[in-house]
C-alpha cells in the first residue's frame, strides 16, 4: 500500500558541546564497617550469616555488598543479599504463625 503523503522536515536540533577534557565526578567513598564489626564479621564463616549479622547492625544491601565478598572472593551481588533478607522475613513469618496455631490448637 502506496501513501502519497510528503514526509514533514524535520528542524535541525542543537547539541549542546561536551568537554571530553573535564575531570569525571569523583566516585563515592566505598562504605567502611567499625572495627567491631569487622572483627565480627571475619569470625562468621558463611556468606549468608555474614550478610544476616550485618543486617541486623541496620546495613543496607548495598552496604553490605561493598564490604564483603562472596564465597569465592569475588564481589557480592546485591541479589544475594536479597535473596538472603527475604528468605528470612518468610521464615520468621512461618515460624510466627506455626507459634500462633500450635498456641491457639491448646
Amino acid at each position: 500500500m502506496k501513501t502519497n503523503a510528503k514526509r514533514k522536515e524535520v528542524p535541525a536540533v542543537e547539541v549542546p558541546a561536551v568537554n571530553l577534557d573535564a575531570p569525571a565526578k569523583p566516585a563515592k567513598p566505598a562504605f567502611k564497617l567499625s572495627a567491631e564489626q569487622a572483627k565480627a564479621v571475619a569470625a562468621i564463616a558463611g556468606v549468608s550469616d555474614r550478610i544476616r549479622y550485618l543486617t541486623k547492625q541496620a546495613l543496607t544491601r548495598a552496604q553490605i555488598t561493598q564490604v564483603i565478598p562472596n564465597a569465592k572472593g569475588g564481589k557480592l551481588r546485591y541479589q544475594h543479599v536479597r535473596n538472603v533478607q527475604v528468605q528470612d522475613e518468610e521464615n520468621a513469618k512461618a515460624k510466627a504463625e506455626a507459634a500462633k496455631s500450635t498456641k491457639s490448637a491448646k
